[in-house]
């Protein structure tokens, strides 16, 4: 019986974790993006009303560095990166933990094109080179339902996602979120970017017009059917 003390973690994983690290902080270096380190105790909280944090007596656990991060942005410190635990609520399950370890990073003058391409040299030294495909958001959805989800309005996305078996609310962003899941899990292998997300899931992205539909300009990067990075042009 292996005592309750012991750590889950073996010491071989801990050695290939530090040399990702490692890696990560190299590549950074070479681009002239400095690390900072911002408080994961914080007074305020994320305002995302879907994403739920972790409150103490003293204040609250952050979900991401982001807030913090911004706001040495707004003094005018250059593009920036920070490596770190963040906590959400209720996250749990195979692919989430309440804890967990984050990279975000943020560039100024970069696009969102410019942003993707200096995603896939990181995963691809971290994870080995790779082709990558890039799909809009209405593409990928159709691709996985066989549908167009241009033209249905929010009572028929959500027959729609109940009919794929669907159990949640009728909230049109979590509905579309199983949507959007639903087609990834078709592609479990490879690696692609997803673009062109319906412009009312933007939150701080800015938008833009394609095919005289109005889009948020932000992606996400799936890799094996996990999705592992999201970014946006702000």
């Amino acid at each position: 019986m292996t005592p309750t003390w012991r750590p889950t973690s073996s010491l071989e994983t801990l050695g290939k974790r530090a040399s990702l690290l490692w890696k990560i902080r190299e590549f950074f270096h070479d681009r002239g993006v400095i690390e900072v380190q911002t408080p994961v105790l914080g007074t305020r909280t994320v305002s995302d009303v879907h994403i739920d944090s972790i409150d103490l007596a003293e204040g609250y656990l952050q979900t991401s560095p982001e807030y913090f991060m911004k706001r040495l942005l707004a003094i005018g410190a250059p593009s920036c990166y920070q490596i770190g635990p963040v906590f959400r609520k209720g996250e749990s399950g195979t692919w989430h933990n309440p804890e967990f370890t984050m990279l975000e990073w943020y560039r100024l003058g970069f696009d969102s094109r410019r942003l993707r391409n200096e995603t896939a040299e990181l995963v691809d030294l971290v994870m080995g080179t790779a082709t990558y495909e890039t799909l809009d958001f209405r593409s990928l959805v159709f691709e996985g339902t066989g549908v167009d989800i241009v033209d249905l309005d929010s009572e028929s996305q959500t027959t729609l996602a109940r009919e794929l078996g669907y159990r949640g609310s009728d909230d049109l962003e979590e509905t579309r979120d199983f949507l959007f899941a639903e087609s990834i899990r078709n592609r479990v292998q490879g690696r692609f970017f997803v673009v062109d997300f319906p412009s009312d899931a933007a939150a701080l992205a800015r938008t833009k017009f394609v095919d005289g539909h109005e889009v948020a300009d932000r992606f996400e990067l799936v890799v094996s059917g996990v999705e592992l990075a999201n970014g946006y042009n702000e």
